[in-house]
């Protein structure tokens, strides 16, 4: 298309050195969504609210630089194409931010840490987007057919998911082990500390590797449009009309709304299971060793659900049941209606559950995310300019919705209910648990409900995707 040859099916190593770009994000979203909440008011003594506050700050930031990442490399002009000069360059900032957001200096007051917080915060989330939207926006050349895609996509969920696992797996197993001074280990720094070193390791060497992995594909690459010599106020107008195309918009509400609840959910994740539950850091172990599985399933569904039942159908389903499994659970346990903290069978059920509800999550990830990228030829057939940048801009918005708008529902639901700061499991009040819970639910049950309205009006088939091919094709010729 757009006067280049059709791009030729990528090989599982292709597909591998795509997918490990993920990797570093699915580092930076576990730190975010599941430790972050737990690190700065549990151990350092931060008040959630001002947890709460500082990302949301971070997340304004993020939600005006994220278009502005995506039409500039849509835009760029250099020998090693559009996309990578930024993968590159946002290796050792993002790296080095994710280290010192773990690692700060002793003896701050609340006000300096939570400026701290605020700045490494944005700090990270500009990083890390300035490598996201670029790797991201690479499917759309990669890849034109509706199926390889998903493909492409499915591997990019699957070593985002198991760089989250394993490092909450270490996170429980080693890092936050409880010590002779900690006799709780989730509130040590030091274990914090240790998290954030071996997670910037982690994102340096999977960067790297991606980047130079999908190097060689840059010749492939659709050319980049000459320059137009537009100035700002041009360029703001040409964002604005590409973000005001309808499909564009459903997906973006679609993804928002998804990623919010997936956001509370994890943000939260951690305070039920440590004190609602009462699991110890074996048991959480255990769970989320569990979903190792659910990753190989989820991956292998969303392909053969694509091609079942389309992309839209797919996705819809997976968020009716997402908004069924742990809601039931926490208001089963409200009314007592499951086996008791502690026992074999409950933990036979907490594993049941989190193993499906990753599975739901993952394929809905991943269709929604091959929806976006259909948005892209969508555009491009009513415009004549291919804009993938800009329109994964929003993607990467949405994904940091899940550490960035969960994480400010999550500490307001912590400070109405009550929750006590340093609390030891096992001594905090079963009211103030079940508060938790009896906030937590209508809130994710009515996200997921926005989120399915939105997918339910998304207009791009099949056959509609193959259309907007060949009219990309005629105009080409």
């Amino acid at each position: 298309m757009d006067g280049h040859p059709p791009a030729p099916r990528k090989s599982v190593l292709d597909k591998i050195g795509y997918g490990a770009g993920s990797i570093a994000f699915g580092v930076k979203d576990n730190g975010f969504g599941t430790l972050l909440i737990l690190f700065y008011n549990q151990a350092l003594g931060l008040p959630a609210s001002t947890v709460g506050l500082a990302v949301m700050i971070s997340l304004v930031v993020d939600a005006v630089m994220d278009p502005l990442i995506g039409h500039v490399s849509d835009n760029w002009r250099s020998r090693w194409g559009r996309r990578h000069p930024f993968m590159y360059a946002s290796i050792i900032p993002t790296a080095l931010g994710f280290y010192l957001l773990w690692n700060p200096p002793a003896a701050l007051t609340h006000g300096q840490l939570f400026l701290y917080l605020v700045c490494l915060s944005i700090a990270v989330r500009f990083s890390i987007s300035l490598f996201e939207i670029p790797s991201h926006s690479l499917v759309v050349e990669l890849a034109e057919d509706y199926d390889e895609r998903t493909s492409l996509l499915s591997y990019r969920q699957f070593f985002g998911w198991i760089a989250g696992l394993l490092l909450s797996i270490a996170s429980f197993s080693i890092f936050l082990r409880p010590t002779a001074e900690y006799e709780v280990g989730t509130l040590n720094p030091q274990g914090y500390a240790t998290y954030g070193l071996v997670g910037a390791l982690i994102m340096i060497v999977a960067m790297l590797g991606s980047s130079l992995a999908t190097h060689k594909h840059i010749k492939t690459f659709t050319p980049t449009p000459p320059s137009r010599g537009l100035n700002l106020f041009q360029t703001l107008r040409e964002i604005f009309n590409a973000v005001s195309h309808r499909p564009y918009l459903i997906m973006v509400g679609a993804t928002v709304f998804g990623a919010m609840a997936g956001g509370v959910a994890s943000s939260m994740l951690v305070y039920f299971r440590l004190f609602f539950w009462g699991l110890t850091n074996d048991q959480i172990s255990i769970i989320i060793a569990g979903n190792f599985a659910s990753v190989a399933v989820g991956v292998f569904l969303a392909g053969r659900l694509s091609k079942w039942i389309g992309k839209k159908w797919g996705a819809a389903a997976m968020l009716v049941l997402s908004m069924t499994v742990n809601p039931s659970l926490y208001m089963l346990r409200v009314v007592d209606l499951l086996p008791a903290n502690g026992s074999t069978s409950l933990l036979t059920v907490l594993i049941l559950a989190s193993f499906l509800n990753t599975v739901f999550t993952i394929v809905g990830s991943i269709l929604s995310a091959a929806m976006m990228a259909d948005v892209v030829e969508d555009a491009q057939a009513r415009t004549g300019r291919k804009t993938p940048g800009l329109y994964f801009a929003a993607n990467s918005f949405a994904l940091q919705c899940v550490s960035g708008a969960g994480v400010i529902i999550a500490t307001a639901i912590i400070d109405l209910a009550g929750f006590p700061v340093g609390a030891k499991p096992g001594q905090v009040p079963q009211e103030t648990l079940n508060k938790l819970a009896i906030y937590e639910v209508p809130i994710l049950v009515g996200l997921y409900i926005c989120a399915l309205m939105c997918v339910l009006i998304y207009p791009i088939t099949r056959e509609r995707h193959a259309q907007n091919l060949a009219a990309i094709a005629r105009t080409a010729t």
